[in-house]
């Protein structure tokens, strides 16, 4: 650590920042670019005490939270109106930079902070791939990104080398957040502290490479490819950029940026923007039979695996041309006209104050004397007018369809 550091007093003042962050770790709301010009006006009246800018994300700030009664029931974060997120894994989409239009891919995605973050860049143009190769954690990934209404999104629960397979320099831009040692949320580890040995260190850095390598095979010519992990060591960070380049004569070395607790009031790690040589393609390179293998799939646009259409998702969605970026996508294996679900299914919008949203977010049925007089069906729920799921009403009882795997889960890392 001195190698980097440069210094004992700067290892000093670090081991002192991970003691403190121990004690309270820095925390931040993303705000939901989309979803309306106030947002930190509302969270400020909702008891979040919202503090400065995070440097490198616009729509970020830092707060606390500790005195917020629940989170995981609080009606703003059920809105998707933000993230709850560590501040320094904010940068490294903005070393990734995606712009509307563009077809991204998040290799290592959930939970899924970094991929509603890109979804919310793209302002619902272009597409969002975004992939874990743990199920069960891209199914709560896909659920995350429905909360955020990124419309534009496909789901994958695949390894990188069927992807790859798959998906051959189809992609704009990559982001690999690599799984790594974790030695920066060292600081979290209040009842389990271990020392990390240089041998899992170095197992780590063989597993980044071959995953970065994957990473480089699905960028175009002219893409952009960040690598990120939340760890302090060479072996696992410079070491694994170096090797690829080796590789890989046709990437370069762009920008790369380490981040430290003492330094920058961050949990810190590293991250690297690499380029590949040749010119920009315009359009996709995704073909019909790639589309149209649905093995790993979780959900692609507005339809699940199986075909069945996502009235969650749709619920959510905020961006009005979403459905014409679907429509266009090339093989789809789900093409089909979408419907007015609004007309067949749903019969209007039903607001909620702070009391029952929090109830609706706990999975708790809803009970209301103004369900008697309405007609029964299903009716989407919000909150100060943003959606946050669906009820059926059966009488002066609404039951709830919040995806069970939302209820009372915090969307944060």
């Amino acid at each position: 650590m001195r190698a980097l550091l440069g210094s004992d007093l700067e290892c000093e003042a670090l081991k002192d920042s991970l003691e403190k962050f121990s004690k309270k770790a820095p925390r931040a709301l993303r705000f939901h670019r989309h979803k309306g010009l106030n947002l930190k006006d509302i969270f400020q009246s909702q008891s979040f005490q919202v503090l400065g800018q995070v440097p490198w994300e616009e729509s970020g700030y830092f707060a606390d939270l500790d005195h917020v009664e629940s989170l995981a029931t609080h009606p703003a974060i059920g809105a998707g109106l933000a993230f709850i997120q560590e501040p320094g894994a904010m940068e490294a989409v903005n070393f990734l930079d995606p712009q509307p239009g563009d077809f991204v891919l998040d290799l290592s995605a959930a939970p899924g902070a970094k991929a509603t973050q890109i979804g919310e860049r793209l302002a619902g143009k272009g597409w969002l791939f975004a992939n874990d190769p743990v199920k069960a954690r891209a199914e709560r990934l896909e659920l995350l990104l429905s909360r955020h209404g990124i419309f534009n999104s496909s789901v994958y629960s695949l390894d990188g080398g069927n992807l790859a397979e798959r998906f051959p320099k189809a992609f704009d831009r990559v982001l690999l957040d690599a799984p790594c040692s974790g030695e920066s949320l060292f600081a979290k580890r209040n009842d389990s502290r271990v020392d990390i040995r240089n041998v899992d260190v170095q197992g780590c850095a063989r597993r980044q490479f071959k995953i970065l390598e994957f990473a480089g095979e699905l960028l175009k010519e002219g893409g952009s490819l960040v690598y990120s992990t939340c760890s302090y060591s060479r072996e696992e960070n410079e070491g694994v950029v170096e090797g690829f380049l080796q590789n890989n004569p046709d990437f370069e070395l762009i920008k790369s940026q380490r981040r430290f607790p003492h330094r920058d009031q961050v949990a810190g790690g590293y991250t690297a923007l690499l380029k590949r040589q040749g010119e920009a393609q315009v359009g996709t390179k995704f073909s019909k039979k790639s589309l149209e293998n649905t093995a790993g799939l979780i959900r692609h646009g507005s339809y699940r695996w199986n075909g069945e259409r996502d009235l969650y998702l749709e619920a959510m969605n905020v961006f009005s041309n979403s459905k014409k970026e679907f429509e266009q996508l090339p093989g789809s294996p789900f093409r089909e006209a979408i419907e007015s679900w609004s007309d067949r299914v749903f019969v209007g919008d039903v607001e909620l104050n702070d009391k029952m949203a929090r109830d609706f977010l706990k999975g708790l049925a809803l009970v209301d004397s103004r369900f008697v007089s309405v007609e029964k069906g299903f009716y989407r729920v919000t909150w100060r007018g943003y959606p946050m799921g669906f009820v059926k009403v059966v009488g002066e009882r609404a039951n709830n369809a919040l995806p069970k795997i939302l209820r009372g889960i915090e969307s944060s890392l």
